[in-house]
């Protein structure tokens, strides 16, 4: 599949990354950070450093899902078990925010870019349209001074 206009890296290519990046920081908060609390947040900055990043919505939802899983059931349960309770509700939540919104920031500056883009195009093209209707009128609305006589019409 071809990737999308305006983006750089396909899906194809992003979805796994996210796999690895998350995969590889739930092995390295495991080893350096205790407690689930410092855990979650830790992933979940992951999680939204890298879907800024990947700029794809679509990427940082699959990234959140993942770094969910992974947070879950190695980083909060420590058995490998998934569990649906409400605060694992409220950590899906919580990931899939990181995800959907670092997405929308890493967007943020080419978006900015192409409105500034819109505008300056959107001048260039009025002054060339007013370009175009200057000559056409000049003159005609308003005399200038070599049209207008002193003599009262009559030529000297």
């Amino acid at each position: 599949m071809r990737p999308r206009s305006g983006s750089a890296t396909p899906l194809e290519i992003l979805l796994p990354t996210g796999g690895a990046v998350t995969t590889a920081a739930c092995a390295a908060v495991a080893s350096v950070l205790h407690g689930a609390p410092a855990r979650v947040t830790a992933m979940v900055l992951v999680t939204g450093a890298f879907a800024a990043v990947a700029r794809r919505p679509a990427a940082g939802a699959a990234t959140a899902v993942i770094g969910w899983m992974l947070t879950t059931g190695f980083l909060v349960n420590g058995a490998g078990e998934l569990t649906m309770s409400r605060a694992d509700a409220a950590r899906l939540a919580a990931f899939g925010a990181a995800g959907l919104g670092g997405a929308v920031l890493g967007l943020l500056p080419g978006l900015v870019r192409s409105r500034r883009r819109a505008r300056a195009a959107r001048a260039r093209w009025r002054a060339r349209r007013e370009a175009r209707r200057a000559p056409v009128l000049a003159g005609r609305l308003h005399p200038g001074p070599s049209t207008v006589r002193d003599d009262g019409g009559r030529a000297a």
